[in-house]
């Protein structure tokens, strides 16, 4: 009769796999580690990390808490505890989680990127630009900030600084079909048709079918 493995063994084994990004098999020996009554918290935030990929947030966020309180307190954990009640429309949960991340590391760009994000889609379009300012001081580089941040900025009717954001992110990545439209939807509402009709034309050009829409009613 076979002996049963010990749990140092799934934890071996979990570890390794999940190090070289075997992620099946690792999930599979953090299962078993931890039914078998381990509370590690790597074990808890690894497992938790791939249900979070896996779309599995309520899931997530349980092994979450259960690595929280076997003593992980990383601005990882808080991060994604942050990203998975993003998901699940818990916007005023995931703001304490991300603040928590943020207290432990004020320059993480992840953290002040997905708190903006949240500002944003609840409309605290003032908040969301100051997040967006910290991530881009952070990295200049950065193009889906300055997209973001130039949607605040137009949802405060300041298309001109609109415009400007745009015009970083499209010199960041020239070829983002998404950025043209944007563009071209504030130079519309500057009464500047001839440059939005062209921007429209480019989204097109880049994969944007549907900014031909534009192109169609107002470019003729």
């Amino acid at each position: 009769m076979s002996e049963k493995p010990e749990p140092g063994l799934y934890k071996l084994l979990a570890d390794g796999y999940y190090a070289t990004e075997r992620f099946v098999p690792a999930r599979d020996y953090y299962d078993k580690l931890i039914a078998a009554g381990v509370k590690d918290k790597d074990a808890y935030l690894r497992r938790g990390l791939m249900q979070l990929e896996a779309g599995e947030y309520q899931e997530a966020l349980s092994d979450f808490d259960n690595a929280q309180k076997a003593g992980e307190n990383s601005v990882t954990l808080f991060v994604n505890k942050g990203r998975a009640h993003i998901a699940l429309e818990n916007t005023k949960a995931a703001i304490i989680e991300l603040n928590k991340a943020i207290e432990l590391d004020p320059k993480n760009a992840n953290a002040l990127f997905n708190r903006g994000y949240i500002k944003e889609t609840i409309e605290d379009f003032e908040g969301a630009i100051l997040d967006y300012n910290k991530v881009i001081q952070i990295n200049p580089n950065d193009a889906i900030a300055f997209y973001n941040r130039a949607t605040c900025k137009s949802e405060l009717e300041d298309y001109g600084a609109g415009i400007s954001d745009m015009d970083e992110a499209i010199r960041i990545d020239a070829k983002n079909a998404s950025y043209y439209k944007q563009r071209g939807n504030f130079y519309y509402q500057m009464n500047e048709k001839e440059k939005a009709c062209f921007d429209w034309r480019k989204a097109v050009e880049f994969g944007d079918a549907k900014a031909r829409f534009q192109i169609d009613t107002y470019c003729k």
